[in-house]
């Protein structure tokens, strides 16, 4: 993505112009050239100046030239095609022209679109055999538009990819900020694993001493019965029931823990691939 933002950086930024002053890449844009053709409009077929661009919708050419020409025409129309009647174009004549524009797509999958522009003057319509300064005007302004339109569109491109960009970058470092979190998480987890398994060998001999107390204090109540006797074996009973909890506790923590541990080390894996495919997409 980084690679596609530096890309149209360096579009946005050159000026398009001809081939033999352009560096030598081919990431960037076809140059602007501006050629003579013909189009069939409702009026019928006239001499056209047209240019060809990539990637781009009818739509969008037909706004561009409609926004363009509305604010310099008596009348704007697109019910057939573009048509700006009464057109103040004092570079390519004195008198007000009429300009019609339309797109043509060679195929419907077709990345390319020509957009034919024909200019009416007193002089009739502008062609290859007009005169010469009327025809270098009209293609000067052709070529003005298309070059400001080719312009227009790559800093929107560059605005979506900026907004991607930070976008994957945001993903990216949530991924680094869980990453640390489960870290942490893993530590405590084989802490408390540890710590369980610390316990149960304590907890074990607990156990064991307090069944040696309850059997002893049990036959001490049996050779001699009374009621200090067996508030003792009680007590010694209670004892050890609370320490048999205790142990049983502990083993199931250890159980708990190391597979809370097992999860977030596969966790930890997933999360560590996410962010390369993340940093792939962001380079």
């Amino acid at each position: 993505m980084r690679n596609v933002l530096n890309t149209l950086l360096i579009a946005v930024a050159l000026p398009l112009v001809a081939q033999e002053e352009r560096p030598a890449t081919t990431d960037l844009p076809p140059p602007t050239e501006v050629r003579h053709a013909s189009m069939s409009f409702s009026t019928g077929i006239h001499p056209t100046f047209a240019v060809t661009f990539e990637g781009t919708e009818e739509r969008d050419v037909e706004r561009y030239w409609k926004d363009n020409l509305k604010d310099i025409s008596a009348d704007v129309s697109t019910k057939k095609e573009l048509l700006a009647s009464g057109a103040l174009l004092p570079n390519i004549s004195s008198d007000t022209v009429r300009v019609l524009m339309k797109a043509d797509r060679p195929t419907k999958k077709s990345p390319h679109l020509m957009v034919h522009v024909a200019f009416l003057t007193v002089n009739g319509w502008v062609g290859p055999d007009s005169d010469p300064s009327e025809v270098e005007a009209c293609r000067q302004y052709v070529y003005d538009r298309s070059v400001a339109f080719k312009r227009e569109v790559m800093n929107a491109q560059w605005q979506e990819a900026e907004k991607v960009l930070n976008n994957l970058q945001r993903e990216y470092d949530l991924l680094v900020r869980e990453h640390g979190r489960m870290e942490q998480q893993h530590k405590k987890s084989r802490d408390r694993e540890e710590e369980a398994r610390t316990d149960q060998g304590r907890l074990e001999d607990e156990v064991k001493r307090g069944r040696e107390e309850l059997d002893a204090a049990l036959k001490a109540a049996q050779d001699n019965p009374g009621e200090e006797a067996t508030e003792r074996a009680d007590k010694a009973g209670k004892e050890l029931g609370k320490a048999e909890k205790q142990l049983e506790k502990a083993r199931d923590t250890e159980v708990d823990q190391r597979k809370k541990a097992e999860q977030l080390e596969w966790d930890l894996k997933q999360n560590e691939e996410a962010q390369k495919s993340k940093q792939v997409e962001i380079a």
